[in-house]
């Protein structure tokens, strides 16, 4: 009997001996110099930052965003269009629409310069004929129709013409689109703080611009405004 379970315990062992042991032939790869000399991998918790994180690009602290305000003015809806589009294209400060967001605000009005009034030969003859026509009304004597009548006639109305003027229009409010080749123009703009001191202004008085096409006058302006908005970038490097 003992004889029996020895030797039961004897092919255990050495079958268990023969899974264990390599195969013959077999070559060992972990003692070779080119497996000794890779770097074994670091644990979990000593990962470096992910590819997604080393990429990331902050945005710089010093960009200047600017907000527009509601200019006041000839044909302001085109002419703001034109100073927004200036500034994005300078690729120097982002033009934001959020008022509460803004490093600065740009407001101030549009000047249009007004057309040279033309010389009428005919005003001082329209003028003779209309005190002619009102001399010889007052002086006719009064009708029965005339003198029964509640309410006094009233008198006759100005001819615009007379005077070199027209009537004005707003083809800008009425939705259509205004051709501002036709006119010249000058910005007086200013830009102020988040707390609303002014910053900077356009020249006033015999400082200011000349009366320019709208894209001269927007370009000259927009040159003078990215260089203070540079001056106060870098004075202000924690700009938000």
């Amino acid at each position: 009997m003992r004889g029996a379970v020895a030797g039961v315990l004897g092919l255990f062992l050495v079958a268990a001996a023969g899974a264990q042991a390599p195969p013959a032939g077999a070559l060992d790869i972990t003692s070779t110099p080119e497996m000794q000399a890779m770097p074994t991998a670091p644990p979990p918790e000593a990962a470096g930052p992910s590819d997604a994180e080393s990429t990331a690009v902050a945005p710089p602290a010093t960009v200047m965003r600017v907000f527009i305000d509601t200019l006041t003015g000839a044909d302001t809806t085109a002419v703001s269009e034109l100073l927004a589009q200036a500034l994005y294209q300078s690729k120097q400060v982002v033009v934001t629409e959020n008022q509460s967001n803004a490093s600065v605000t740009v407001r101030g009005e549009v000047v249009r310069e007004l057309p040279p009034a033309p010389r009428s030969t005919s005003r001082r003859h329209s003028t003779t004929r209309q005190k002619s026509a009102t001399a010889a009304t007052n002086m006719a004597p009064p009708t029965a129709d005339d003198m029964g009548t509640a309410e006094a006639a009233a008198p006759p109305g100005l001819n615009l013409n007379d005077f070199n003027l027209t009537a004005l229009s707003s083809p800008e409010a009425a939705g259509t689109p205004v051709d501002l080749s036709q006119y010249r123009y000058r910005l007086n703009l200013e830009i102020l703080d988040p707390a609303g001191d002014v910053v900077w202004m356009s020249g006033r008085g015999s400082q200011a611009q000349p009366f320019q096409t709208s894209q001269a006058a927007v370009a000259q302006t927009v040159q003078a405004m990215l260089s203070a908005l540079a001056r106060l970038a870098a004075a202000s490097p924690a700009t938000p």
